[in-house]
């Protein structure tokens, strides 16, 4: 749908619509794992917004997508300055229009999974933050995604899901599930299967013993058949991993 409305306001050399259409697509082909060509689609969105009058619905969707296209190239701190100028954006709007879904989850996604990368560093040689400023942006953050989805039902399951995730990282497991099984219940009430199977994945990946592997398992069906990226290598280690 986003590639037809590119294409359509090509037709009607409408420069606005045109960056829109292309970052659509380059939100929806993140999670396809299709980095370079998200990236193309963000370039060129960014370069043709720079010639359109100022949108704030516009800049926001393309800045939450930015900030997500850096946090999967690796680059913490690219992500962390787009996802803080998505939120003084998402500040500014008087009301959360359901077309701002994108950039209330990307700024949450993106201080969660830095606030995760402080505390439990993928590199031996990195330092552990125990103090990380992330977790202080996430909660704001969370809390706006959640009047977003109160707003708009289809934001539930994401919100969910970052609530989990804030929760686990706040030292409340026992409330991290429950926020996951909530985001489970309302991706499947509303047939949402790539957000069922984020849930699936985070239930199982913070499981522990006989509760892991059918999380994990369902995660992986899930994703593959939607034809979603996902850590097949992560996923088996943590299917394979002890309490």
């Amino acid at each position: 749908m986003a590639a037809q409305l590119y294409t359509v306001a090509r037709a009607n050399e409408h420069l606005e619509h045109q960056a829109w259409g292309l970052a659509g697509q380059a939100m929806a082909t993140l999670p396809l794992g299709q980095i370079e060509q998200a990236a193309r689609a963000l370039n060129t969105a960014l370069s043709l917004y720079a010639s359109v009058s100022a949108s704030a619905l516009g800049e926001t969707a393309i800045q939450g997508t930015l900030a997500v296209l850096c946090l999967r190239q690796g680059q913490s701190q690219l992500a962390r300055q787009a996802a803080e100028t998505t939120a003084r954006l998402l500040a500014k709007t008087s009301f959360p229009f359901y077309s701002l879904i994108d950039g209330y989850t990307a700024v949450a996604d993106v201080y969660l999974a830095l606030w995760e990368e402080d505390l439990f560093p993928a590199s031996t040689t990195s330092q552990t933050q125990a103090n990380s400023p992330m977790g202080a942006l996430a909660r704001p953050a969370c809390r706006a995604l959640h009047r977003f989805a109160r707003i708009y039902p289809i934001g539930q399951p994401h919100a969910w899901l970052c609530q989990g995730l804030y929760d686990w990282l706040d030292g409340q497991p026992a409330q991290a599930r429950n926020a996951w099984r909530k985001s489970l219940a309302h991706a499947e009430r509303l047939a949402m299967p790539y957000d069922e199977g984020q849930a699936h994945y985070e239930l199982g990946r913070h499981a522990s013993g006989d509760e892991r592997k059918p999380h994990l398992t369902r995660a992986a069906e899930i994703f593959e058949r939607l034809g979603a990226a996902y850590d097949l290598e992560r996923t088996q280690m943590a299917m394979n991993a002890m309490a």
